[in-house]
């Protein structure tokens, strides 16, 4: 039988739109949750079967339309399946447009195409769900997540009530390579955008390096304002389970501090899911973002393709992203002033890859970008960056009221070219893990030196060395402008000790500050 007993709707109805979520639910069980998986699988399985009950109920012929679905939704969605679909696409197209014209020249197709379908969607079906039921990645998380959640001390409190509290923005410009770094890799002078911030009180320190070398740790660790340390015990070591450190985004000391004085906490979001939404936020700020399971499928599908193909750009993931800068740029700057102090933290994924803005601010499409060196591309995003980043910076610093903290930091650098992979086309598919054992001092400094600026008058002077990093960024903003008794960490750069081991880290400081 193909059908569901007591119904006329076949068995692969089911299956079928739940193998593209549930690939990539099973392949990434270490950064997704259940309820993500489980939702965007019936998110699918519903969205086809209304799909395939509006055929029904248009053409009334279900023994052709129902197969003719069945056929369009895995030709348009199933490339995500496959490793390599740029390989196959027109022999992929050709083929499933072969076989949906059999549907109208054979009987008999009508009859096999449904038997094919269940075999294949039932049969690719069983097989992940077992593999989800049975990952050992469950039993693991259960110790990872309890280590997790004591990774950092009690929360601040304050010893007076602070004289003033000032809007405080906090803006993480992904992948921002320090200014050595830009003119020793991509022959650029960043001289005169520096020379801008500091004309406007800025603070740049000139030899900032990333405590940690990639965004998930080096981010967590600054909006805590303390290192990892407390999460490399031997229940993680060896763990490959990003999830726990991800969910570390929905909560974070700086934050719950400030609520704690009445701040308002907005948020700019990504593409990225672990920063697309931020549960501790009272207001989020996105635009064009998508659920990691659906935007990956959609990113692959056909539809991307056909889009391209015809000139249409606005509905491609490439467009998206680079409209996306411009749009959080002007959201931050246009925004209503709020009744409450706010505290408004931004990740932007400029310079980071893929390349898709001009320096102009125009988006460019994939074969003006291929055209263009690495370091024109990098270097034209950062240069489109610097001019947004100075609007913004004038106006915040225009706006009434006591004057704004404003934070420009880098999260990581640019990883070094070797290690880079597609940076023009690829989102969210970093490099394999690398074994920072073997990089070069070099190779080191590319990735760590990073982009770091700050405007507090009200901290001490002293404070603020030309090597200060992240994790010392919110603890001199707490000591100095909301009498909190903390005072600044050493200053210690954490790199893997081995590739993809996300628990146990190295340090690196030596290397990098060395001769």
């Amino acid at each position: 039988m193909l059908n569901i007993p007591g119904t006329n709707i076949p068995y692969y109805a089911f299956f079928l739109p739940a193998l593209p979520p549930l690939v990539l639910f099973s392949k990434n069980l270490g950064r997704l949750t259940i309820s993500h998986g489980i939702l965007t699988i019936l998110a699918c399985v519903v969205g086809f079967l209304l799909v395939m009950g509006l055929l029904r109920l248009v053409f009334r012929r279900p023994e052709i339309t129902d197969a003719l679905w069945a056929i369009v939704y895995s030709a348009v969605f199933m490339p995500v399946m496959f490793l390599n679909p740029d390989e196959y696409r027109i022999p992929w197209v050709l083929g499933w447009l072969a076989l949906g014209a059999s549907l109208f020249l054979w009987n008999g197709a009508r009859r096999l195409v449904p038997i094919l379908a269940t075999i294949f969607a039932v049969g690719n079906t069983l097989p992940l769900l077992y593999n989800v039921v049975t990952s050992g990645t469950w039993a693991d998380r259960t110790a990872i997540t309890s280590v997790v959640a004591g990774a950092f001390d009690a929360d601040p409190v304050s010893a007076s009530e602070p004289a003033e509290k000032p809007d405080i923005y906090y803006f993480v410009f992904d992948r921002y390579a320090r200014q050595d770094q830009l003119k020793a890799v991509y022959g650029y002078d960043n001289t005169e955008f520096l020379a801008a911030l500091r004309q406007r009180g800025f603070f740049i320190a000139d030899n900032a390096y990333s405590n940690y070398q990639r965004t998930t740790h080096s981010v967590i660790s600054s909006l805590n304002f303390d290192y990892l340390d407390r999460v490399d015990t031997p229940a993680t070591q060896g763990k490959a389970d990003w999830l726990p450190l991800y969910q570390m985004f929905q909560d974070f000391r700086i934050a719950r501090f400030l609520k704690g004085l009445g701040y308002e906490v907005h948020f700019s979001g990504t593409w990225w899911e672990p920063t697309r939404r931020l549960a501790i936020a009272d207001v989020t700020h996105n635009f064009y973002e998508l659920p990691e399971i659906t935007r990956f499928i959609y990113e692959n599908s056909l539809i991307v393709d056909a889009a391209q193909a015809i000139g249409f750009r606005n509905i491609t993931p490439l467009y998206w992203q680079c409209q996306r800068s411009r749009l959080m740029f002007e959201d931050v700057r246009t925004a209503p002033d709020s009744e409450k102090p706010k505290f408004h933290f931004a990740h932007f994924l400029i310079p980071h890859p893929p390349f898709v803005t001009h320096e102009s601010g125009r988006c460019m499409d994939r074969t003006e970008a291929l055209g263009r060196s690495r370091a024109q591309n990098y270097t034209g995003q950062l240069r489109y960056a610097n001019e947004q980043i100075l609007a913004t910076v004038d106006a915040l610093l225009a706006a009434p009221g006591p004057k704004p903290i404003i934070i420009l930091q880098a999260d990581e650098g640019p990883w070094p070219e070797k290690y880079a992979g597609d940076e023009v086309m690829a989102f969210g598919r970093d490099v394999s893990n690398v074994d920072w054992r073997k990089a070069t001092p070099g190779e080191l400094k590319e990735k760590m030196a990073i982009f770091s600026a700050i405007h507090a008058p009200r901290i001490q002077p002293a404070s603020l060395h030309p090597a200060i990093t992240p994790v010392n960024t919110f603890r001199l903003v707490l000591r100095d402008y909301f009498n909190v008794e903390i005072e600044p960490l050493p200053d210690r750069m954490m790199a893997y000790e081995n590739a993809g081991d996300l628990y146990h880290f190295m340090n690196v400081t030596e290397t990098l500050q060395g001769p």
